[in-house]
């Protein structure tokens, strides 16, 4: 459903032809003005939804402080991998130069 721009178009066509428009112009100005689709505009209340700068700010702050502790998990799973690693392929290194030599 559309939302039409509400106004005094009496009040509007009055003032338009005291500033010098004639009556037709007032009139066209005044009858397009009253069917502008306004249900796409913000409303106070949409505008007061909307996040702040400083709200915005925090949450930034929170993805550094999450993205940091995520860098730092994956720097110990890269540690603890490369330890499970070396404990799985050591022996199969020890055992290859083994027969290696002989």
């Amino acid at each position: 459903m559309a939302h039409v721009l509400q106004i005094d178009t009496l009040a509007f066509s009055k003032r338009l032809r005291e500033a010098g428009a004639d009556e037709g112009l007032a009139e066209a100005i005044v009858e397009g003005l009253a069917v502008v689709d306004t249900s796409e505009l913000a409303t106070k209340t949409d505008l007061a939804e909307l996040a702040s700068k400083a709200d915005l700010a925090k949450v930034r702050g929170e993805l550094k402080e999450d993205l940091a502790e995520v860098r730092g998990d994956l720097k110990w799973m890269k540690l603890i991998g490369g330890a499970i690693l070396a404990v799985l392929i050591l022996p199969w290194l020890a055992e290859l130069g083994a027969v290696i030599i002989r």
